[in-house]
């Protein structure tokens, strides 16, 4: 039987990106507006929060050198949580973001290249038509080697890979689209752009964080409907909707004992027309047990 629950009393602003540390057994993850790193330990329980000078898109440990790599604005670097402290590691410059340009969400593949998507903010979220498709998905190297690989985004989101590495997807929620890329894992490189998933515009949808189980299952965070959706990745239709106490749901990812843990990211913070107030659940972090699903281990930044 599916369970949703609230795990820990803490509430974020806008909680983003999981990510589940398969080395310490804990969840890790951001507070966009809170500017924080959260580390969430379910065995003790108990978190731990690094506060940062800006707003921080996604935190993911790397396999050489400790820590992680994290995003703070318009820039990539790297944070050791132990000290608090960052190092710079790819500056906005070298990504080549324009104007105000900003980094938002991102992941790595099965080689620990990171992938990331960029923006320019246009103005509020109930203001789409301020938005312009002048964002675009950015591949980094383990040495910090920079290539763009897709663009004319307006707000790029969760992303992921199928198991055997061949399709990649990543969400535009401005469009309210789910783009499908055919991926050379050898290469690191997108072809083949195509629409996996439209929803119509005027719909309280608008699609989010995302993540692919090992049975190549889409799940999607849906900000405005306050729902997890699991999506056919062949044929995009929708195969089960979890329904979450709250609207501002921002990020699904797998983890826990043999990843059959499904955590849910959610913000106190986001609000959209006509929503009702927040609830007290509002910005909670939730785990989803009784699924029948399993989710596959993330992979970790190589640099």
């Amino acid at each position: 039987m599916m369970k949703v629950e609230a795990v820990l009393p803490d509430r974020f602003q806008l909680g983003e990106s999981g990510f589940w540390d398969i080395r310490s057994e804990s969840w890790l993850g951001v507070d966009v507006r809170g500017n924080a790193v959260i580390r969430y330990n379910p065995s003790i329980p108990r978190v731990n929060r690094i506060n940062l000078e800006k707003e921080t898109h996604f935190a993911i440990p790397r396999s050489n050198g400790g820590g992680n790599v994290i995003t703070q604005a318009d820039s990539v670097n790297f944070l050791l949580e132990k000290t608090g402290k960052t190092t710079p590691f790819v500056s906005g410059e070298k990504l080549g973001l324009p104007a105000n340009g900003l980094i938002n969400d991102g992941k790595c593949d099965a080689k620990g290249r990171l992938w990331l998507g960029t923006f320019v903010p246009g103005g509020g979220l109930h203001e789409p038509e301020k938005w312009k498709p002048v964002g675009g998905i950015v591949r980094i190297s383990a040495d910090g080697a920079v290539s763009t690989q897709a663009d004319q985004f307006v707000l790029p989101n969760g992303l992921d890979w199928t198991t055997d590495s061949r399709t990649m997807l990543v969400v535009d929620s401005f469009s309210l689209k789910i783009y499908a890329f055919d991926f050379d894992l050898d290469k690191g490189e997108l072809s083949n752009r195509r629409v996996f998933k439209q929803w119509e515009a005027g719909s309280e949808e608008f699609p989010d964080g995302l993540c692919i189980d090992a049975d190549n299952k889409a799940w999607v965070a849906m900000v405005g409907s306050g729902r997890v959706i699991q999506l056919d990745i062949e044929t995009g239709e929708e195969l089960q909707s979890i329904n979450l106490p709250c609207k501002g749901v921002t990020c699904p990812n797998f983890g826990g004992e043999d990843f059959r843990d499904l955590y849910v990211t959610t913000s106190a913070a986001l609000r959209l027309p006509n929503w009702p107030e927040n609830p007290p659940e509002a910005g909670a972090i939730f785990k989803v047990t009784g699924l029948h699903a399993k989710g596959k281990a993330p992979n970790l930044f190589a640099g």
